[in-house]
């Protein structure tokens, strides 16, 4: 015996539903088409933000070196200016130079060492903070694409009075020579 439930009823499609499965896969196909360029343009931008953080980092880097090769020139009496730290030749005929251009060392407090021992009841040495400033920049024979100026301050102690006459007049032409045989600064600085 059949059962009418279970024979297969086969009716023909209406004339408006042909092709209807032929437009919802040209659907598909163009909503995953948006999903993937979407998804190449996001990568694109993510790696333009990777490559710009790493030309920032290695811009402060930069400045950093400079500030601590300066400090080194410094100490040892020497001074230091501009400092291409790296050059790189790029297409087109240009070059990625990285350059450090660093400040002088300009004293802004100046007094007797009040915690070292060497002075004894003398003033010939000093304690003196610095401030400089180091401008790191990554250019191309066009433009800058990065640059990054960082500021620090130094304090130096026991300094001898010569290093901190000599200091105090290449920024006041005004204030004469000390007497390197009398204790003490003759000419202060007025800052």
């Amino acid at each position: 015996m059949r059962h009418p439930a279970s024979e297969p009823t086969s009716r023909p499609a209406p004339a408006a539903e042909r092709g209807s499965a032929y437009l919802f896969a040209l659907l598909a196909l163009l909503v995953l088409t948006v999903i993937g360029l979407s998804l190449v343009v996001i990568t694109q931008t993510e790696a333009q933000i990777g490559g710009a953080e790493k030309s920032a980092s290695r811009v402060l880097f930069g400045a950093d070196s400079g500030m601590r090769m300066q400090f080194i020139a410094h100490a040892g009496g020497g001074r230091l200016w501009d400092v291409e730290l790296d050059s790189t030749p790029v297409g087109g005929g240009e070059t990625l130079r990285e350059v450090v251009s660093m400040g002088v060392f300009f004293p802004i407090h100046t007094a007797p060492c009040n915690i070292c021992s060497v002075n004894l009841g003398s003033d010939r040495f000093w304690a003196i903070n610095y401030v400089t400033n180091a401008l790191a920049e990554r250019v191309t024979t066009t433009e800058s694409t990065a640059s990054k100026l960082l500021s620090q301050m130094f304090y130096k102690q026991p300094e001898q009075e010569r290093r901190i006459d000599l200091s105090v007049r290449l920024f006041d032409a005004t204030v004469t020579e000390d007497d390197p045989d009398t204790p003490g600064l003759q000419s202060t600085p007025k800052y």
